[in-house]
Formats: C-alpha cells, structure tokens, sequence
C-alpha cells in the first residue's frame, strides 16, 4: 500500500499504514541506536579495530538510523498538521533499510576478519 500517493489513500487503510511505517521507522532507530553502541564499544575495546570499512560501516548505520528517526518525524508532524508526506517519504524505508543492512554487513565482516 505504500506505493499510493498520499491522496489516494484514506480512512482506516491511510491510519494503518501510517502507523506500520512509524512503528517500522521506530524498530529501525531502536535496532540503529543499540548497533551503533556495540560497534562503538568493540572499536574502542579493540585498538586494531578502527579500520577504514570500520569507520565507513558506522557512517552508513549512522546514516540509515537518522534516515529512520527523521522518517518517524515525518509522520508525526503529517499527523500533527495535516501537511501532505513528502514525495522523498515513499523511498525512505528502503534508502534507511539499505543503509543500515550494508553498513552492518561490512562491520561483521571486517569483525570476521579481526576474529579469524
């Protein structure tokens, strides 16, 4: 449903679809929040750790997890206002949803390689 511009969804499908997208965007910054804290605590735990991929894999799950949380700010000043989302909001999900999974991806494998 979220492939419906704005104008053409409304009543109850419009309240539920709103409310999955904040709820995903709320998972995704919690799941970011905790991510970043664990990548931050083993790079300081771990001298060697602070690679370039290290650093490049924290700026992308930094990055996807304010992409989430600027979303949830979205939908909330949408339902505040009234103001129609705007048109970069249907793609948001999967920018901050890619953004988060790559990073993540290059940070277990660079742990891969520390650990090995």
């Amino acid at each position: 449903m979220s492939d419906l511009p704005d104008e053409q969804v409304s009543g109850a499908a419009r309240t539920d679809w709103l409310l999955l997208e904040y709820d995903y965007f709320k998972h995704l910054s919690t799941i970011g929040l905790v991510t970043l804290g664990a990548m931050l605590t083993w790079v300081q735990g771990d001298r060697g750790a602070g690679t370039t991929l290290v650093m490049v894999s924290l700026a992308l799950v930094s990055m996807g997890t304010v992409l989430g949380f600027g979303a949830m700010n979205t939908i909330i000043s949408h339902r505040k206002t009234g103001k129609p989302l705007r048109r970069f909001f249907n793609y948001e999900r999967g920018i901050s949803s890619g953004l988060f999974a790559t990073g993540l991806g290059i940070f277990l494998s660079e742990i891969g390689k520390v650990v090995n």
